[in-house]
């Protein structure tokens, strides 16, 4: 019977959750040392949005080179005993030698009827933390890698 109510409250969790970050995690920022113009940083953050954020819920809503601004929304994974989706908005901005990435607006999202991330459970909290950070080290990577040594 304990199981049974074990596994009765997993499975209830996602119904009684919240769907949105708490406030004191609405925002994450990373700061990423590069080297370049910020016209090139811009160009090649772009090609990196545009070749990693290719799936159906994702985008790149807005580009400016002049401003050196780029917004994506994307679309990320919670696994518990379901998998349960979430978006969010990252803004990279450019600035000669540095890159910036901004995560927010980070919201669950109902897909095929598997209700969303609950935000104030820190394990599903600290898996959107991993997938952000793990975002910054490949746009880190693809910044700052050679190109004239493919």
């Amino acid at each position: 019977m304990k199981h049974l109510t074990l596994i009765a409250l997993i499975l209830l969790s996602g119904c009684a959750s919240m769907d949105a970050m708490p406030p004191e995690y609405s925002e994450t920022t990373y700061i990423i040392p590069s080297t370049g113009s910020k016209a090139d940083l811009y160009k090649r953050s772009h090609q990196w949005a545009a070749e990693t954020f290719t799936g159906k819920h994702q985008a790149i809503n807005y580009a400016d080179e002049t401003s050196g601004k780029i917004i994506v929304a994307g679309l990320g994974t919670v696994t518990d005993v379901v998998t349960r989706y979430y978006r969010y908005t990252l803004t990279i901005d450019t600035k000669d030698d540095k890159a910036r990435m901004i995560f927010k607006d980070v919201e669950g999202r109902r897909i095929a009827g598997i209700h969303p991330p609950s935000f104030g459970l820190k394990s599903q909290r600290g898996q959107a933390f991993r997938h952000f950070d793990s975002l910054r080290m490949k746009l880190a990577t693809y910044l700052n890698h050679n190109k004239k040594d493919w």
